[in-house]
């Protein structure tokens, strides 16, 4: 099984993520080198969310989205997954999961990104916070 590395968290380690100004400082053998590391470290990043995921998927949890390495212009200065309970896959509360230089982070997050297409509100989500403990 797949598990977490010091590698994860130093990939990481670097003053740019700007594919633009990498390139200014690398040849494009260096940056095709600096691409893989990092995708490579993803792919491990994945298995281990895939690996959480498949113990959750018996109980009431949908499938994980595990957010891309890069997002077209930059490498990511973290990686970063979400788990949404099946009853509330279309809804914007989650349980985020994020891995930065310096830390590996779960959390309950309302995540706002598309919330205009979920089906729910800041209050709903206000309203589950109170209704953990139950």
């Amino acid at each position: 099984m797949t598990k977490l590395t010091e590698q994860m968290y130093s990939i990481f380690d670097r003053d740019e993520f700007s594919f633009k100004k990498i390139k200014e400082k690398y040849t494009l053998e260096e940056l095709d080198q600096i691409k893989a590391e990092f995708k490579e470290v993803w792919l491990k990043w994945k298995e281990v969310q895939l690996n959480v995921n498949a113990e959750l998927l018996d109980n009431e949890f949908a499938k994980v989205h595990v957010e891309s390495w890069t997002n077209g212009w930059n490498l990511r200065d973290h990686y970063w997954a979400s788990y949404r309970l099946k009853s509330m896959s279309d809804q914007s509360p989650c349980i985020g999961v994020m891995l930065d230089r310096k830390q590996l982070q779960v959390y309950l997050m309302f995540q706002h990104y598309n919330s205009e297409k979920r089906k729910d509100t800041p209050e709903k989500y206000n309203k589950l916070l109170r209704e953990i403990p139950t």
